[in-house]
């Protein structure tokens, strides 16, 4: 073999990016369960109809016991579950619990974390003083409608009625109000249709397609020899690297000009800024693989390495699936992608945002891997002829 590395890595690489996208897609079917239900023991010492009603309102609850399960009990038994380390923390209702509300003292409930179980304990303790907050909020609704009736006339047992159905109204509201976090609906896509987020994930692997089968059909063997003979004859190699880069982009060029053609019936927003975006990622992809055959990837190794590469830049910048589904580990090495800027900022040229920054990487990635291509084409020259 004359290039055992590279057949090994060839052969390899395939698993290691089925591994990558097993690891980015565990998310989708694990769901996004990340802390396991755990029980609360409630200890119930006021025993009114309030806290009684209240406590059922708990138990019954579909979203609560996703997240957490009460066991109405005693306080010994409770303290022995505790101890047992088979609850997560204790929740007491002290006697005039209800009365202490209706007449804004406020009593509090005692909660007994467990040490064992500290993020179990401290989102319980989050929960409830969440739920402090409400009952206080509760509690300024009440005043206000019964100082709104008492200056609106209602007077006697028909205001004390009122009083007592807007107490137990706003209360059972606050602390039992079926849900334990509000559910938003966030947009995976960036604000744009799916339509448009695929063709634009498409467009880019194109992009990159044509970058990768163009340079390969540039550099066949008679090149190489004409490569040769250009060096013997003293040009330079900047002269060289800048020839394929500007051979190489003239074709491709036309190849992106007639893709976003033909694109646009499924991108309606196409503007001057997407263009722009469009043939600079296309120009840095042709520096990125100038630079892959600069360090000796040719041939076959060259189109098995950039379809595993191009495989690569996909799954981990967000153009096959969106970030959002993806762990953060994905969205941290993305930074370092044309891939991911390159759809930043065609999405940004899409809703009408200023794609500057996108711009400015792009253009600097591309300088960066033609100085790079530029600086081991050096290398072996000089390695050459020493």
């Amino acid at each position: 073999m004359a290039h055992p590395f590279q057949h090994l890595l060839t052969m390899l690489f395939p698993l290691f990016i089925v591994s990558l996208l097993l690891y980015g897609l565990a998310p989708l079917w694990k769901g996004h369960q990340w802390v396991k239900p755990y029980q609360v023991a409630l200890v119930d010492q006021d025993e009114t109809v309030e806290t009684k009603l209240l406590t059922r309102q708990f138990q019954s609850s579909k979203e609560m016991n996703k997240v957490v399960s009460f066991q109405r009990t005693t306080l010994e038994k409770a303290k022995d579950l505790l101890q047992k380390n088979k609850i997560a923390a204790i929740v007491v209702l002290p006697k005039g619990f209800t009365n202490s509300l209706q007449y804004g003292e406020n009593k509090p409930a005692i909660v007994t974390g467990n040490a064992k179980k500290p993020l179990e304990a401290m989102l319980f303790k989050e929960m409830m003083e969440a739920n402090a907050k409400l009952v206080s909020a509760a509690q300024s609704g009440v005043n206000t409608t019964y100082h709104y009736m008492k200056k609106a006339g209602v007077q006697g047992d028909k205001l004390d009625r009122i009083l007592k159905q807007l107490i137990v109204s706003f209360s059972l509201q606050s602390l039992g109000r079926n849900n334990v976090f509000e559910t938003v609906t966030l947009n995976a896509f960036n604000g744009l249709a799916i339509k448009e987020y695929f063709s634009i994930s498409l467009l880019l692997i194109l992009f990159m397609l044509n970058s990768l089968f163009a340079l390969h059909m540039m550099k066949n063997e008679e090149q190489g020899v004409l490569k040769q003979r250009l060096t013997v004859m003293g040009v330079n190699e900047i002269s060289v690297i800048l020839a394929d880069f500007i051979v190489l982009s003239v074709l491709t060029s036309i190849q992106t000009g007639l893709l976003l053609g033909a694109f646009s019936w499924l991108i309606d927003s196409i503007n001057l800024s997407f263009v722009l975006i469009a043939f600079l990622f296309t120009f840095t992809m042709n520096a990125f693989f100038i630079w892959l055959t600069s360090i000796g990837i040719k041939g076959r190794s060259f189109i098995s390495i950039g379809l595993m590469i191009i495989l690569l830049f996909s799954s981990m910048s967000g153009i096959i699936l969106p970030l959002s589904y993806l762990p953060a580990t994905f969205e941290a090495v993305s930074h370092f992608l044309p891939v991911r800027w390159a759809q930043t900022g065609l999405i940004s040229a899409i809703v009408q945002h200023s794609p500057t920054s996108s711009v400015n990487l792009l253009v600097a990635l591309c300088f960066g891997f033609f100085i790079l291509a530029l600086i081991h084409s050096l290398l072996k020259r000089r390695g050459r002829y020493v």
